[in-house]
């Protein structure tokens, strides 16, 4: 078995055995608590959602044949079906996709780094939640080129990724330094430089490729707090270097 193929293993078994410590200290106030996560998440969510919404809707695309990799436990699709009414989905773990509740979706168990199910230029939209910070020790370049692969001429990618160069993104990271994997996050995964994802995409011949932020609230930061973020910080969405900084930002590329 390859180093790669172990990955997929640690990946499909935390879907089953999450292991999220939540009597930990800093998985408790003040550091932590689900309602932060819930209303962070949404924000979040709906920003990127609204992002894909705005694209849509600028070049008239009505109902896009779309791929969502990986489709998880389908978290984002309350946000993401009403966008389309053709979606597929593919994800490395069975027991994700057996969580998936919502209706009318094609799903498929698979590796994102060899899609064969699909045929060359299915799918006018590619969207990628939370999935390049998972494989930072693999590189990108396999999987943009897979997707690539399977987009239609002047099709579009929406990827969602955490930065490392959040403040709270860091100490978290360096908390599991010190204090293990009290996150429950599967091994390797990591927040990164967002400027490592809009090279790539730039190196596997993405067009018009841009980066800018989802939120600069983590999902740790206390309510309060995170409401004031999420209302001053909108003109920043787009903000040269500050934008590198945002808790969750949004990559966007245009196959040629």
């Amino acid at each position: 078995m390859t180093e790669y193929d172990e990955k997929l293993c640690r990946e499909q078994a935390w879907h089953e055995h999450k292991g999220f410590r939540p009597g930990h200290i800093l998985n408790s106030w003040p550091f932590c608590s689900p309602k932060r996560a819930a209303v962070n998440g949404h924000f979040c969510a709906t920003q990127f959602a609204g992002q894909i919404r705005a694209l849509l809707e600028r070049d008239r695309l009505e109902n896009p044949r779309t791929l969502i990799a990986p489709t998880g436990a389908g978290n984002d699709l309350p946000y993401l079906l009403p966008l389309s009414g053709r979606i597929a989905g593919i994800d490395i773990s069975p027991a994700a996709l057996q969580a998936v509740t919502s209706r009318g979706i094609e799903q498929h168990v698979g590796d994102i780094r060899d899609m064969n199910m699909f045929e060359v230029g299915r799918f006018d939209l590619v969207i990628m939640s939370d999935f390049f910070h998972h494989f930072v020790k693999f590189g990108f370049g396999e999987f943009l080129r897979e997707v690539q692969r399977v987009l239609r001429p002047g099709g579009h990618l929406f990827a969602l990724e955490p930065s490392i160069l959040h403040p709270f993104s860091l100490a978290a990271w360096c908390g599991k330094k010190v204090f293990g994997n009290f996150t429950g996050s599967v091994q390797d995964e990591s927040p990164f430089y967002p400027g490592r994802l809009r090279a790539a995409m730039k190196r596997c011949g993405f067009q018009g490729v841009r980066l800018s932020a989802a939120s600069y609230s983590h999902h740790r930061v206390p309510i309060p707090l995170a409401r004031i973020l999420h209302g001053i910080t909108p003109p920043l969405r787009r903000a040269p270097l500050v934008k590198y900084f945002a808790a969750v930002c949004v990559f966007y590329g245009r196959k040629p």
